[in-house]
């Protein structure tokens, strides 16, 4: 099993009771945004860098760039990368088919308050490793198209109003 990053973009992250977290607002592949220069409030990030427990990771530095440009980076150090209390992606006894890899998972959280975007663009991660480079997935900024692919059509306004009656009647 090759190391692999994934990446979640997201405009907010809580903290949630029993150690649990709640993403708002989560991405697909595209950021809307109704007009360009603009602001939003933040972007946050959550990525994870999964490898291979018996095959450690020993340097890591993670990259955030906006097209070829960096906007911000996570350097984990030799320390915290040997722990051996990283969360493991699975109990060590998990081994659900023959073959299986037991992983681990280096969560990292960024946030990006307040995101500028000054142009369209890319945003995208990547993790360098002593293992060689990984790429996570990535969130286009685009301007949102003014055309009525973005419009309610008839059939959802309807239902939304069926929705809203109902609830107004209980």
């Amino acid at each position: 099993m090759e190391p692999y990053v994934h990446v979640t973009y997201c405009d907010d992250i809580r903290r949630e009771i029993g150690n649990k977290k709640t993403l708002v607002g989560i991405y697909g592949t595209d950021l809307f945004v109704p007009e360009i220069p603009t602001v939003i409030s933040k972007l946050c990030l959550v990525i994870q860098v999964v490898y291979p427990m018996d095959s450690p990771i020993n340097r890591l530095h993670i990259r955030i760039l906006r097209d070829e440009d960096q906007v911000g980076d996570i350097k984990l150090n030799d320390d915290v990368l040997a722990r051996d209390d990283a969360t493991p992606a699975e109990s060590k006894d998990a081994e659900p088919y023959p073959g299986y890899v037991r992983r681990r998972a280096l969560t990292a959280e960024l946030v990006i308050s307040p995101f500028v975007i000054e142009r369209p663009g890319t945003i995208r991660v990547v993790a360098d490793t002593d293992r060689g480079e990984y790429r996570g997935s990535f969130l286009r900024v685009r301007l949102a198209p003014k055309s009525a692919e973005m419009a309610p059509t008839k059939a959802s306004q309807s239902a939304r109003q069926k929705s809203a009656s109902r609830r107004t009647k209980t």
